[in-house]
């Protein structure tokens, strides 16, 4: 099961709403790039490495974006849809 932290979820309406004031196409894109992400870390979250905490990064193809996860006894937790541009460690506090 995949639970979205809050803020990870505001964090992608955000950005798909600066995509779609820009080009529609390229937030359909953006939409279906993050779910085909959100999809590969349902179906194998082992699959990126682990930091020191615990958390994986999953990069999102064609889009300057990492969903951010830790693994829990219930399935995975996405705490962040974080831009590479971005301070890399904002979302560290989330839970």
């Amino acid at each position: 099961m995949l639970d979205v932290h809050p803020e990870a979820a505001a964090e992608l309406e955000a950005s798909l709403a600066w995509y779609l004031e820009r080009s529609p196409s390229a937030a359909s894109a953006f939409l279906a790039a993050v779910r085909s992400v959100f999809a590969a870390i349902e179906k194998g979250p082992e699959r990126w490495p682990r930091d020191a905490e615990g958390f994986r990064g999953a990069p999102v193809k064609k889009f300057p974006f990492v969903v951010h996860y830790r693994e829990t006894v219930t399935g995975v937790r996405v705490v962040a849809v974080a831009h590479t541009s971005r301070d890399p460690n904002y979302w560290r506090g989330r839970a």
